[in-house]
């Protein structure tokens, strides 16, 4: 005979898709088994033809069986006993997945670009904690991806019931970093052995603070204009990330207001004009959602002297009434003044 049972963990079952779940008995009571059942008839349950109980019926002539199965499907369980002269019975049973429940840690405020850490503990419908699966995660919808393969979803497995998340944000993107805000955090949980589960969490991200971002000493000589090339990176050593204003004054007076990117700075300051001498270079760098603003980068800026060159290729002379033509290759140096 072919008996067809479907159950699940959170219908107290004995045979559960979870390993180390404290299982309750699930007792075949169908009337098959009570029939001509005697308390001293040993009853057999056999799976993929290896026995997994042995019991004999209770006062009110029924069994129980206890056993863990390692995965969910269809399982056949046979079940024989010497009253019905060596006929089998086949249990067909239906492994189905369980719920679990999901806790968020609390996250704690975040930099921009920064790294987010976050602790996920899963539990089963009993409580138990969970050792399958893993779990995605999204930032108001979009999908953290692997830090060196941007088109491969970040999987974080779930071991001793806990998933543990720790991500540079400075990654999210490529093109700029989170701004500072109130995001969504989803948290997912995907498995072969258990029902998928979302979560959410609110995700406070606040700016980014510049690095030590310095500029050395300046030297030209008088009609050169002087330049300055640099990447300007964020507190955690990063190259910075999308658009950024630069101001850069001279002696208090703007010279340049420039959009960035990326943190690559390569301008030419107008100094042809300037006199010699040394003069005060202050450059700021303005604030925006993502990164706090740096009010001044100071340095100098000098303005040298061009030495002068005089070139005496030939001279010619008059003694008495006679011209000489002398060739000569001398240079000489000195400072304008």
């Amino acid at each position: 005979m072919d008996k067809r049972i479907k159950y699940n963990n959170n219908k107290n079952s004995t045979l559960s898709n979870k390993l180390n779940s404290s299982i309750n008995p699930i007792k075949l009571t169908s009337p098959l088994l009570i029939k001509d059942l005697e308390n001293t008839t040993v009853v057999n349950f056999t799976y993929n033809g290896s026995v997994i109980n042995q019991t004999t019926p209770d006062a009110n002539k029924t069994v129980a069986v206890n056993y863990t199965f390692k995965d969910v499907g269809v399982k056949t369980v046979n079940i024989n006993y010497p009253i019905l002269m060596g006929n089998n019975i086949t249990l067909t049973v239906d492994v189905l997945k369980d719920n679990v429940s999901m806790e968020i840690m609390n996250i704690n405020e975040t930099k921009s670009a920064g790294k987010l850490n976050v602790e996920v503990f899963i539990k089963d419908s009993k409580n138990n904690t969970v050792n399958d699966g893993f779990i995605i995660f999204k930032i108001n919808g979009k999908t953290i991806k692997e830090q060196y393969n941007s088109s491969k979803t970040l999987k974080v497995a779930v071991v001793d019931g806990c998933a543990k998340l720790s991500y540079n944000l400075y990654n999210f993107d490529n093109k700029t970093v989170l701004g500072c805000g109130v995001y969504n955090l989803e948290v997912k949980y995907i498995s072969e052995n258990y029902n998928t589960q979302s979560a959410n969490k609110t995700l406070n991200l606040v700016k980014t603070k510049l690095g030590d971002n310095q500029l050395g000493p300046i030297r030209v000589k008088v009609n050169e204009n002087a330049k300055i090339k640099m990447t300007l990176t964020d507190e955690f050593g990063n190259f910075l990330k999308g658009e950024n204003t630069v101001i850069i004054r001279i002696n208090g007076r703007t010279q340049i207001r420039q959009e960035i990117k990326n943190g690559k700075l390569d301008v030419i300051l107008d100094t042809a004009n300037f006199s010699a001498k040394k003069y005060t270079i202050n450059m700021a760098i303005s604030s925006n959602n993502r990164y706090e603003d740096v009010y001044r980068i100071p340095t100098t800026l000098t303005i040298i002297k061009r030495n002068a060159i005089l070139n005496i290729d030939n001279t010619t002379t008059h003694t008495n009434g006679k011209t000489t033509n002398t060739c000569n290759s001398e240079r000489y140096r000195w400072n304008s003044s």
